[in-house]
């Protein structure tokens, strides 16, 4: 697992440089690359692009890469076991939601609240194994079909 960082790399443009060099480099050397993440179509996507293009790449180079990539989004995925809503569609709910299908999925380590604390107080180490177990939650989300789980759970009880 690789993490992307200001502590690491000093900054924003040696991030989004960083970043694209691994991914350029992921995608040479595969047949298709999936991304997988929860929120990515409307946040982390469209960040690195933009950033991406601020830093020097092109718009046509990056949407060439991000369209050719296969995209797995479970906050999208999840709408429908959250009532078609946004509000309260969060990787922890994802979590508690899984337990109730009978899903075991690595418990989750702080919040997006904790994050902004820990980088002001310079706790670099927690936002790392933050970042870490919400990506192995992930993870474990996606080789299981847990969503589909979910899903299924939800339709049961509703009947």
């Amino acid at each position: 697992m690789r993490i992307f960082s200001e502590w690491n790399l000093g900054s924003e443009k040696e991030i989004i440089r960083e970043f694209y060099s691994y991914v350029f480099d992921l995608k040479s050397t595969a047949k298709f690359l999936i991304v997988v993440g929860f929120g990515i179509l409307r946040f982390d996507i469209p960040l690195l692009i933009q950033k991406g293009v601020r830093y020097g790449y092109s718009f046509p180079q990056l949407n060439a890469f991000w369209y050719d990539a296969y995209t797995i989004d479970f906050f999208q995925a999840m709408l429908p076991a959250n009532n078609f809503m946004f509000r309260g569609n969060s990787l922890e709910n994802l979590v508690k939601e899984a337990a109730k299908a009978g899903e075991k999925i690595t418990e989750l380590y702080g919040s997006g609240e904790d994050v902004k604390r820990w980088y002001e107080e310079k706790k670099y180490n927690e936002i790392e194994k933050h970042l870490k177990v919400d990506l192995k939650a992930i993870r474990e989300v996606d080789l299981t079909g847990t969503v589909s789980n979910i899903l299924k759970a939800k339709l049961i009880k509703n009947r």
